[in-house]
């Protein structure tokens, strides 16, 4: 049923609407970031809001900060168990004069050609529900955006206040001033690499633009989401009792990074720990009995007096 819904969306809908795309780049030291085995860069403004807390410390959480949140599952990029960034900075665009000819920049980050770590991508105009998780504050013109943007970038890369969230937002209302914005983040992002590479840190960059994309293209993604939400209900409800064909289904998902490392620290610490308590009974077991020459010598002083 969800794949004829899927078919039936993909040729019926043929206009543009608004969505939500967010790249996300790595300047400095690499490793602090994941990609998985997902395809599919669709997903919700809650799992992108829940990505950020848990790569980043103090995002917005119901309007307040919070220091770690758990991912949601299923999304193309997962945070390292062990290297953290130095801290993350956040570049929100919206306005009815986005248009990604006249900013290369911007177009080319979007890419999923490119050398970004990957890309999340949220139907609906979620640009100003996701900067207000990041505190970006109000909206900047876009001819102050790079004064606003350097004070920012250079708290994200403060060692001081480790991994925090920094953020602006600007509002594009022509093609001039999206052309004009997106040279500005070029400058600011240059600026972005040669500092992390002078003080040997690593930034995440987050580029949130709102942009028209084509209904054909979320259809297909959408019917690609409901045909692996359907297996994974089937397995939940299978619950194992078709071996065969599960344990065939279950060999063929690959885990992902983070999966990986988290299974090996549990299962190493719980090595290491029933390791010490083994060793702990067998010294025990091993004492020698002898009287103990303190408390029979305070006794017989007693005894003595």
């Amino acid at each position: 049923m969800l794949r004829l819904i899927g078919f039936a969306a993909a040729t019926i809908l043929a206009a543009v609407v608004d969505g939500t795309s967010v790249a996300i780049v790595e300047y400095g030291n690499e490793g602090t970031a994941r990609r998985t085995t997902q395809t599919s860069s669709l997903t919700s403004a809650p799992a992108v809001g829940s990505f950020w807390s848990s790569m980043h410390q103090g995002v917005k959480r119901e309007g307040k900060p919070r220091r770690f949140s758990k991912q949601h599952p299923g999304m193309t990029i997962v945070p390292d168990m062990f290297n953290k960034p130095d801290g993350g900075f956040v570049i929100g665009i919206s306005g009815e004069g986005i248009d990604l000819e006249v900013m290369p920049t911007v177009a080319a980050l979007l890419n999923e050609d490119n050398d970004a770590l990957g890309h999340f991508y949220v139907q609906g105009d979620h640009t100003e529900k996701l900067m207000d998780k990041a505190d970006a504050g109000k909206k900047v013109k876009p001819a102050s955006f790079k004064n606003k943007a350097l004070p920012k970038m250079n708290d994200a890369v403060d060692k001081d206040e480790p991994n925090h969230l920094e953020a602006v937002y600007v509002d594009v209302s022509t093609k001039d001033e999206a052309a004009d914005v997106d040279s500005q983040i070029a400058e600011v992002l240059a600026s972005l690499a040669k500092l992390t590479k002078e003080s040997g840190g690593t930034v995440i960059v987050h580029i949130v633009v709102d942009e028209p994309v084509m209904k054909k293209d979320i259809s297909e993604s959408v019917e690609r989401e409901d045909e692996n939400e359907g297996s994974r209900r089937r397995l939940e409800q299978d619950g194992g009792e078709d071996g065969d064909e599960d344990d065939s289904d279950s060999s063929n998902q690959q885990k992902t990074i983070f999966q990986i490392q988290y299974f090996n620290v549990v299962l190493w610490t719980a090595v290491g720990l029933v390791s010490i308590l083994f060793f702990s009974i067998t010294l025990f077991m091993g004492m020698p009995l002898m009287p103990d020459t303190l408390l029979f010598g305070e006794s017989a002083k007693m005894m003595g007096e």
